[in-house]
Order: C-alpha cells, then sequence, then structure tokens
C-alpha cells in the first residue's frame, strides 16, 4: 500500500536539529535507543540499516511504542530512527530529520477477503480496487476468516481480530471488523 522512510527523531533543540539531513555515522555518540521487539519489523529495518552503515550501536534501552519513544526521547535526551508515519505524534519539543544517503524504508502492505463485505473496509479504503498491487486472497487459507483483516508491516504480517488487539510493528492501525 506504501512505503514509509525511517527519519531521525530527537529534542527540538538537540545539536541536529540545525541540519537539514543527518547521516548515520553523526549519531555514534548520541544516547541512541532501539525499537524492541514488540515491534519487530521496525527494530529489524533499524538493525540491517545501521549495520549496511557499518555502525554497531550499543543501545542503552529499548522502547516499546511511540508514546514511550516520545517520554524518552524527551526525558533522556535521545535520538531514535523511527517510521516517519510518527511524526504526526510528536509534540513540538521533539523534531525529525531524514536520513543522509541510503534511506531505510518499511512496507505497508493490506490483504483481504474479497467476500469480506464489512462496512470499515468500504469507509477506510473507498478506492481498494485500484490500490497498488491489489489481489484479493482467494483461498480460506490465505484469508484465514472471513472477518479478519491482515496487516503485513515491515514483511511481518498480523491479524487484527477487532478486540484491541495490538498490532505489533504498526501500532498505529487498529481497525475493528
Amino acid at each position: 500500500m506504501r512505503t514509509d522512510p525511517l527519519i531521525f527523531v530527537f529534542p527540538s533543540d538537540h545539536r541536529l536539529a540545525s541540519q537539514v539531513a543527518v547521516a548515520p555515522e553523526e549519531i555514534v555518540n548520541e544516547t541512541f535507543y532501539f525499537p524492541s521487539k514488540a515491534a519487530p519489523a521496525v527494530r529489524r529495518a533499524v538493525l540491517e540499516y545501521f549495520n549496511r552503515a557499518g555502525l554497531d550501536l550499543k543501545p542503552e534501552y529499548e522502547v516499546h511504542n511511540v508514546v514511550h519513544a516520545i517520554s524518552m526521547i524527551t526525558s533522556m535526551r535521545a535520538v531514535m530512527l523511527l517510521p516517519a508515519y510518527t511524526r504526526r505524534y510528536l509534540p513540538e519539543s521533539i523534531t525529525t530529520r531524514p536520513v543522509k544517503g541510503e534511506v531505510p524504508t518499511l512496507d505497508l502492505v493490506i490483504a483481504y477477503h474479497k467476500s469480506n463485505n464489512s462496512p470499515i473496509l468500504s469507509y477506510c479504503f473507498p478506492e481498494w480496487e485500484s490500490l497498488p498491487g491489489h489481489r484479493p486472497s482467494t483461498t480460506e487459507s490465505e484469508s484465514r476468516s472471513l472477518r479478519y483483516l491482515r496487516i503485513i508491516y515491515g514483511g511481518e504480517s498480523h491479524w487484527n481480530k477487532g478486540a484491541g488487539m495490538g498490532l505489533h510493528g504498526a501500532k498505529d492501525i487498529e481497525l475493528r471488523l
């Protein structure tokens, strides 16, 4: 459905805030936090990115969700690499900068069963047949159930059963069917 770039996130008055973009080697001596295993797709993208950049960061802490990240960035003056969608949740005391050079990304894909006529699908995706890569599920094993919406974020597959279940790696998306 879309690809989200990862961006650097840090306090608005941080020394990196004056830059247009931030290179990975510029955060080596900063307090840096990784996403926890609760967000496996984001964590993997961050780890793989720094590995490709030749950096072996040793984070002091791991954060479990966007609210936790905001708290730790603010209180500990930390730096994180997060998906761009998190921008809309950040207070003015936190800013973002794009990654300089190779930009790590995460893919968001939504799969559904073609006979799922849930009103929420029509509401959220009125033109879903025209979305890039549109391919409805054709078998019961692909769809698991007519009332489930499959969320794949960064290659991880999660099934939202509409019962307030959190979606690891896609915590800002919760659809109740």
